[in-house]
């Protein structure tokens, strides 16, 4: 057994006897206390003070840490929402033929098109069932055709 294992074991039971520590000092009379022979600890007031501290912390961290992300978020007119330095486009010169197209962000303007507009036959589709197209299939050309 390694040691590790051993203090793990020790901090989990020593856990268990706190807590029933905790329940008998908060629970149990001073009077009843003051006969076991303990007269030496904190103020009941103490036994309802701190969970009622701890809960709170937990709240406004929550509280805390939304309102971070909140200021930290891009306008939503920002272009940073729309890419970043990782991102990056498909481009034709990286589809092999017969192969399987690389993974690339599509570009907002394509999006936007696909959804919001109404396709004719004379426009090309979305890079990705254009290379379908071209590559022959894979089983996507009823679903690409069928948003098309």
């Amino acid at each position: 057994m390694a040691k590790t294992e051993v203090y793990g074991f020790v901090a989990w039971m020593l856990t268990f006897v706190g807590y029933g520590a905790y329940l008998l000092w908060a629970y149990l009379p001073t009077g009843l206390l003051h006969m076991m022979g303990v007269t030496y600890y904190p103020s009941k007031y103490w036994a309802l003070a701190i969970p009622t501290y701890i809960c709170v912390a937990y709240v406004m961290a929550s509280v805390v840490n939304f309102a971070v992300n909140l200021i930290n978020t891009e306008p939503l007119d920002s272009f940073n929402l729309i890419t970043d330095d990782k991102s990056h486009e498909d481009t034709e010169e990286h589809i092999v033929e017969g192969g399987i197209a690389p993974i690339a962000d599509i570009s907002i303007e394509e999006i936007n098109r696909l959804m919001y507009q109404t396709p004719t036959k004379a426009r090309e589709p979305a890079s990705f069932a254009s290379f379908a197209r071209k590559s022959g299939d894979f089983g996507l050309r009823r679903s690409i055709d069928r948003h098309f």
